[in-house]
């Protein structure tokens, strides 16, 4: 961006002293200090709220110009609100374009090379609401309100501590063993108890059988003859 050679009065803030349902008017002030013609153009974010004379000029070598800008009566929603309009004042030396170029059209020639060849300036609007008595009034801004003093809280007086009396712990004793459960069937139990009780049973001898028999009728003969021929013998 090029260095600018026109000194603007106000250089950063526009005031509007505005009257309840009526408009306001303030001026700009360009002065050149070059020893060559300057082209100006006036833009404004809000458009519909202002009217600007003449938004576009050229200042001869070591001139000085106004531009009157005019603000349009506040509707209801816009009274007391802070103002965030701004304006744009760009400028063009006639040296920095081909002398072919310098005429109206000036603006829409040199517009994609706007960022080297133009100077540019921001302005911003501040909007001081006047009442009725002709008193000025700066609207709030949207900067948060300091909070409010609270009326101080009374502290509760803290009770005395109190020495706390410890329970004794009870001790863990084993759970008691639970009694063994009867069966409702008892007749199998008692059966039992008494085949325990009583001696197992012999079983009767049996008689011999018929060759058992004859071995001891053999052995008794045969001892009784023994018996007999020791006698002849002796």
């Amino acid at each position: 961006m090029a260095k600018s050679v026109v000194k603007l009065t106000p250089e950063t803030d526009l005031n509007f002293d505005v009257a309840p349902e009526t408009g306001a008017e303030a001026t700009i002030k360009l002065q050149n200090f070059a020893d060559e013609q300057v082209m100006f153009k006036v833009k404004t974010t809000a458009p519909n709220k202002y009217i600007v004379k003449p938004n576009s000029g050229c200042l001869k070598a070591r001139e000085t110009g106004e531009v009157k800008v005019t603000l349009r009566p506040l509707g209801k929603g816009d009274e007391g609100k802070e103002c965030k309009d701004k304006f744009l004042v760009q400028t063009l030396k006639q040296s920095s374009v081909d002398a072919s170029l310098w005429n109206d059209n000036v603006w829409k020639a040199t517009e994609k090379e706007a960022s080297s060849l133009y100077m540019q300036n921001k302005i911003k609007c501040h909007w001081r609401m006047k009442s009725k008595d002709n008193k000025l009034t700066v609207p709030e801004t949207t900067a948060p309100a300091a909070p409010a003093a609270s009326a101080p809280v009374q502290e509760k007086p803290t009770p005395p501590l109190t020495k706390v009396q410890k329970e004794p712990v009870p001790e863990n004793k084993p759970a008691p063993t639970p009694a063994p459960v009867e069966t409702t069937d008892k007749t199998p139990r008692r059966r039992k108890q008494n085949t325990e009780s009583k001696p197992p049973a012999v079983a009767p001898p049996q008689p011999a059988s018929a060759q058992d028999q004859a071995r001891i009728y053999l052995l008794i003969a045969a001892f009784i003859i023994g018996i007999l021929v020791g006698k002849f013998v002796m």
